[in-house]
């Protein structure tokens, strides 16, 4: 399985990652994280970014290398319940939308 990327600065990754299908973790100030999944049409990590400028402090990325959503969702899954074990609060309110053609056990 791919590796996540060390902790990157948040524009060098906006700039390497931002419409590369993959998965990815933002990191925050107050230790809290965000676990979210980009196609290769968005640039989701930019889009943290512009949200809170000044408490990104990094983002690790673990890039699919193709463009199935249903990959995504299932490391996606499995990042928020690893860092839930590890006792990092996380920024996600809901679970990610899931592709009709996907068989997710949440």
């Amino acid at each position: 399985m791919a590796r996540w990327t060390e902790p990157r600065d948040p524009m060098a990754a906006s700039k390497e990652f931002g419409y590369t299908p993959g998965n990815y973790v933002i990191w925050y100030d107050d230790s809290t994280a965000y676990v979210g999944r980009q196609s290769a049409t968005t640039n989701r990590i930019r889009a943290a970014i512009n949200k809170h400028p000044r408490q990104v402090i990094g983002v690790q990325f673990m890039q699919d290398r193709d463009d199935n959503d249903c990959l995504r969702v299932d490391r996606e899954r499995r990042k928020i319940r690893a860092l839930l074990s590890d006792g990092v609060i996380l920024r996600n309110k809901i679970d990610g939308a899931v592709p009709s053609s996907c068989e997710v056990d949440w």
